[in-house]
């Protein structure tokens, strides 16, 4: 993938700054900015190039359609933006913080308190309905208790994280 797979309703080329708010006091700092990313998988003797100096900008409330074939990269700078993995080389910035360079336990909060996934295969535990599959996250951040067969699994707005 190049930067030029990526679609994105962009507004023009900015700096980032090391906490969110009001750029110029006119429009908000984008929540993910991507800056040369590379990410190469090694397999034995053989180099595969997956993302090959992918630059980005997502401002709030934009929509993103990451386009490509089949093996164009789409997954794997997918991961890298979910926090799922690392890049080879370049920089991702999460509302201002320096992804790239974070720790895995760091990086399974942001996946924990900031990013939501829906997989194409669901991922779903088939021993859970389907309730206390979206309440999990909620569950291992300790907002909400899993109920018992029966309960009511309501969770108070006072301890949802939005």
């Amino acid at each position: 993938m190049t930067q030029h797979d990526v679609h994105s309703s962009s507004h023009g080329d900015q700096l980032i700054q090391s906490e969110p708010g009001q750029q110029n006091g006119s429009r908000p700092w984008p929540v993910i900015v991507t800056r040369r990313l590379v990410k190469t998988y090694i397999l034995g003797e053989t180099s595969v190039y997956a993302l090959r100096g992918v630059s980005l900008k997502v401002y709030p409330g934009e929509f993103v359609a990451i386009m490509g074939p089949s093996g164009s990269g789409k997954s794997s700078f997918m991961n890298l933006i979910g926090c799922l993995d690392h890049p080879t080389s370049g920089d991702y910035f999460l509302a201002g913080m320096p992804v790239s360079r974070l720790r895995p336990d760091d990086l399974a909060d942001i996946r924990n308190r900031r990013i939501g996934f829906v997989f194409q295969s669901f991922n779903l535990l088939v021993r859970d309905t389907a309730l206390t599959n979206v309440m999990l996250p909620m569950i291992y951040a300790g907002i909400c208790q899993r109920s018992s067969p029966g309960e009511n699994n309501n969770v108070s707005p006072s301890h949802a994280p939005w």
